[in-house]
């Protein structure tokens, strides 16, 4: 089950069986819209989710995608992790 938030454009909250998590749907630019995890309830109320949300679509308006900016902090983890063994 997927319900849409009424007061931000974009926010999601999915049900699932086990878990309940938060997403905004955005368009980078003319591609399709991407979806961009913001967490789970409910750790993260609708109130959190919708400044999370406004706080994404901020950094989609500047040119960042926070999936690829999630991604690259992993790999500089995972970087870090074997320059250490």
């Amino acid at each position: 089950v997927e319900l849409h938030d009424d007061r931000e454009g974009g926010l999601r909250l999915r049900i699932g069986e086990r878990s309940a998590k938060w997403s905004v749907l955005v368009r980078t630019g003319v591609g399709p819209r991407i979806r961009i995890p913001l967490g789970a309830w409910p750790g993260l109320g609708i109130a959190d989710a919708r400044k999370a949300a406004q706080d994404v679509k901020r950094e989609v308006e500047l040119g960042i995608n926070p999936n690829e900016a999630r991604r690259e902090v992993a790999r500089e983890a995972q970087r870090l992790a074997r320059s250490r063994r």
